[in-house]
């Protein structure tokens, strides 16, 4: 009788060995293919910014916002002349991490309204449209932030 019992003891415990063994394999293997998934998914998501990718520099685009043209108004790089708009209403620049975009329009005794309007999307500073007036002098449009 107790070799009977003893008996169905031990494959009582061997089956319950068994059964959390097998269960912790299986959980295991859940825990590392959602893992993998989750690389995967993180991977993939830094496809949507080919710019930051591609390369370190961004574009913006500046412009006059008036109805007349300003064709010595200049744009300013780093306090160098990057580009005056001649007859153009707006200018695209190439930028780097850490750029100073400033406008010039010393030459004029009016007040000229510019904005940076658009951005690539490695571009993290300035968030949003910049806008400045300047009137007889050097207007800081934005210091450049990039991914």
């Amino acid at each position: 009788m107790k070799n009977k019992w003893i008996t169905q003891l031990e494959r009582v415990l061997v089956l319950g060995a068994v059964v959390l063994m097998l269960s912790v394999i299986g959980l295991n293997a859940r825990s590392t293919l959602q893992s993998q998934q989750k690389t995967v998914l993180q991977i993939n998501s830094k496809a949507y910014n080919l710019q930051s990718e591609i390369s370190p520099n961004g574009e913006v685009v500046v412009k006059i916002d008036d109805i007349k043209n300003y064709p010595r108004l200049e744009l300013l790089v780093n306090g160098v002349v990057y580009k005056m708009f001649g007859n153009e209403k707006e200018i695209v620049v190439e930028v780097q991490n850490g750029d100073l975009l400033q406008v010039n329009g010393s030459m004029y005794n009016e007040e000229i309204r510019i904005v940076m309007s658009k951005k690539t999307n490695n571009i993290t500073f300035p968030s949003r449209q910049v806008q400045v007036v300047t009137q007889s002098n050097i207007k800081v449009l934005s210091t450049i932030r990039t991914q």
